[in-house]
């Protein structure tokens, strides 16, 4: 997974060959989880090595390989 800032700032969901691109505001928890807000709904992450608190609340763009994405169904 790598993640970068970018000035954009409305949510995007896309794949790109191989990888799954998402952009959207990245939130950090107290306990060191992450998740991405895109629009109305958060897209939780886990994490193999910490992100940098200084991309906090920053509009990111994260890139992912295909094979490392799956979807969770819960409720609210």
């Amino acid at each position: 997974m790598t993640a970068t800032t970018t000035p954009a700032t409305e949510p995007e969901l896309r794949q790109v060959g191989d990888r799954v691109i998402m952009r959207g505001r990245l939130q950090l928890t107290g306990d060191g989880a992450a998740y991405l807000q895109m629009g109305h709904w958060p897209v939780l992450f886990d994490l193999a090595s910490p992100i940098p608190s200084s991309m906090d609340e920053s509009w990111v763009e994260i890139s992912v390989v295909t094979e490392s994405v799956a979807l969770h169904p819960y409720r609210t």
